[in-house]
């Protein structure tokens, strides 16, 4: 009614079309809190939907488009661009929600992911803006794999991010509404270098107490710190090792 072509609103990733019918389309999003994404300039140019009858899946994205690429657009970044740019640094968060509430809180100078891995052109838009990223991922296995893979991302672009551990909750929506926004801020003030987040990280996967897993755990650290350059860093962050496993 409004003038638009079933194909083009198809094309925009609005409707489905049919199996085997080459008239009849029905709606991508039924029974669905619909969230517009907007790219840098503030146009929408996607949808996410978040169920609201428990069918699945849980969230339901817009498919690429010729306007809308998830792995070109960050969530939220149009709203938080300016502040990124006053605080030089960025907090990346997994979800919309996550995003939602760091921003009604006062935390503007975030974005989201959108559930989708972190690229390489998400973080150079960011460069744009800032080079001290700070990863706030879900503190599920999936969350940890998603913070061990960005960091190898960012840092072939130079980029050294800190990590936030998301204590008290499941991701920061979680925790802000839980426990408030000064507890996520308190826990943004404990964000770790990238190389201790993953030596910590290997060591904790092993049971230290046992000479077997002791060696395990050294090793390993051993390997990730053979892949600093910096002298001064592998120094210390050998003493850090040592400390942690007695040796």
């Amino acid at each position: 009614s409004k003038g638009f072509m079933p194909k083009d609103i198809e094309k925009a990733g609005l409707i489905v079309q049919k199996a085997g019918d080459t008239v009849s389309y029905y709606d991508r999003f039924r029974n669905r809190l619909m969230i517009p994404i907007f790219d840098i300039k503030g146009r929408v140019v996607g949808f996410g939907a978040r169920s609201l009858d428990g069918s699945e899946p849980k969230y339901l994205n817009s498919p690429d488009s010729p306007v809308y690429s998830k792995g070109n657009i960050l969530y939220g970044l149009n709203f938080s661009k300016e502040e990124i740019k006053t605080k030089d640094s960025v907090l990346i968060v997994e979800g919309y929600m996550d995003f939602i509430s760091c921003f009604s809180s006062g935390i503007k100078n975030v974005v989201a992911s959108s559930g989708t891995a972190l690229t390489m052109n998400h973080a150079k838009t960011l460069q744009r803006f800032t080079s001290n990223l700070m990863l706030v991922f879900d503190s599920d296995a999936a969350g940890s794999l998603a913070t061990e893979r960005s960091i190898e991302l960012l840092k072939e672009l130079g980029i050294y991010p800190k990590i936030v551990p998301v204590i008290g909750g499941k991701d920061p929506d979680e925790l802000i509404r839980k426990e408030g926004p000064q507890k996520f801020l308190d826990l943004v003030k404990e964000a770790v270098p990238w190389l201790k987040y993953k030596l910590e990280a290997a060591i904790s996967r092993h049971n230290t107490k046992e000479a077997e897993g002791k060696s395990k755990a050294l090793r390993q650290s051993a390997a990730i710190l053979s892949t600093e350059k910096d002298q001064i860093i592998r120094r210390e962050y050998a003493k850090f090792i040592a400390q942690k496993l007695g040796v």
